[in-house]
């Protein structure tokens, strides 16, 4: 999937984030945030906006995009 975006041109930035019991919830939605707001604070210096990211992911990584989602609509509303 990744690829295909590429070859449209866009910026992709991948990250790996710890999953299993070695690492225990919440630290995965945490480092997720983490890698969002870097992300966002950097991506301008590889050509891309950062107000135009998209969050996708497969299995476990498409539930943290959901989630990423769901508290960016929770902070926004509660703003």
């Amino acid at each position: 999937m990744l690829h295909e975006f590429v070859r449209r041109g866009w910026v992709v930035v991948a990250s790996k984030l710890p999953l299993g019991a070695a690492t225990p919830w919440p630290a995965q939605i945490e480092d997720a945030t983490r890698a969002l707001g870097w992300i966002k604070k950097n991506i301008a210096t590889y050509g891309a906006s950062p107000d135009r990211v998209v969050i996708a992911g497969g299995r476990p990584g498409g539930h943290l995009a959901a989630l990423l989602r769901s508290e960016r609509e929770r902070s926004h509303v509660a703003a």
